[in-house]
């Protein structure tokens, strides 16, 4: 890497390296941004990662741990499905995109 350039790297490519970077690695590395989701920790999170567990256990899969895709993915189907509802009360009269946004 050269003076006056950066990398950027995705949040896979920081997790592989947070895995196994020693330290002369993390001294080649300077100049490099990387960038990884965090979500906190909440009562939701909670909830929804033990109905998840036990969902997997029921469809015996060797899944251990739950992604940060599969939470972006429970999110979105919560958000089109919340916007669903909106959009059949009778009293409101916005679009299912108007619901959405």
């Amino acid at each position: 890497m050269g003076e006056g350039f950066a990398w950027i790297l995705t949040a896979k490519t920081m997790s592989s390296f947070h895995e196994s970077i020693d330290d002369f690695s993390k001294e080649a590395m300077e100049g490099v941004v990387g960038f990884k989701s965090y979500i906190p920790m909440s009562k939701e999170l909670q909830n929804f990662t033990l109905r998840w567990r036990r969902s997997v256990q029921i469809e015996e899969k060797k899944i251990t741990r739950l992604s940060i895709s599969g939470v972006w993915a429970h999110d979105i189907a919560w958000g089109l499905a919340s916007a669903a509802e909106v959009t059949r009360m009778s009293n409101v009269s916005s679009t299912f995109l108007e619901a959405i946004t």
